[in-house]
């Protein structure tokens, strides 16, 4: 499996067996130890015969493993869990239609138990692949025309709120993502994202978030 992702240059020419060798691993492997898994499926998604449809139930299997290995306590330890399960479910919606297909109903599972707790992170590259996988999934549901209710859009942008509301502790490039999000939504759903953003107060705080950051960044904010 290794030798195959490796070979980017043949991704075209070649096919994946055994995937579901990944969520086993999961499933078997102590915490510790099950980061190279995960490091290793966050590249095998991006395969294009690895996330075609017929491989929809092994990617079902392998996300609901990976959030089980998230939310468990031993997990929390270090830096490397979370990040690594934000890169493969963000590059799982860059992946095929089978990734796709079995990350979009576990969203908002994800986004409650595992994006909403992290908010808060002290990890710089925690921050950027929490931010990077909410902008994904707004850029896949306005290249997709996903309908409004394949979206949990309220509690994606309760996430940005929060985000927006630590803005002190995010770095331009995670700040610039979260800002993406929030404006694709606004664009893809804009009643329904626009009236809910107002609850929150949103204005204000891309303004807040925004003001310390480079003039791209306060440009994104404005419009």
């Amino acid at each position: 499996l290794m030798q195959v992702i490796l070979a980017t240059n043949r991704y075209h020419a070649t096919e994946v067996e055994n995937l579901s060798i990944l969520a086993t691993a999961i499933n078997k492997l102590e915490p510790a130890q099950s980061f190279p898994v995960l490091d290793l499926a966050r590249l095998t998604v991006l395969h294009p015969h690895a996330s075609g449809a017929p491989h929809e139930m092994v990617w079902t299997n392998m996300f609901e493993e990976t959030i089980a290995l998230f939310t468990s306590p031993a997990s929390q330890e270090g830096p490397a869990i979370p990040m690594l399960s934000f890169r493969l479910f963000a590059n799982a919606l860059k992946g095929g239609p089978g990734s796709q297909r079995a990350l979009l109903p576990l969203l908002e599972t994800i986004l409650i138990s595992c994006v909403i707790p992290h908010v808060t992170t002290n990890n710089k590259n925690v921050r950027l692949a929490l931010t990077t996988f909410l902008l994904n999934i707004s850029v896949h549901a306005k290249s997709s025309a996903l309908p409004r209710s394949a979206v949990p859009l309220e509690v994606i942008i309760t996430a940005v709120s929060s985000i927006l509301t630590n803005y002190k502790s995010y770095e331009e490039a995670a700040t610039m993502r979260t800002l993406l999000t929030l404006g694709t939504l606004c664009l893809t759903y804009q009643a329904e994202a626009k009236s809910f953003a107002n609850t929150l107060f949103l204005t204000s705080k891309v303004e807040l978030a925004a003001s310390s950051h480079s003039p791209d960044v306060k440009a994104a904010a404005k419009e």
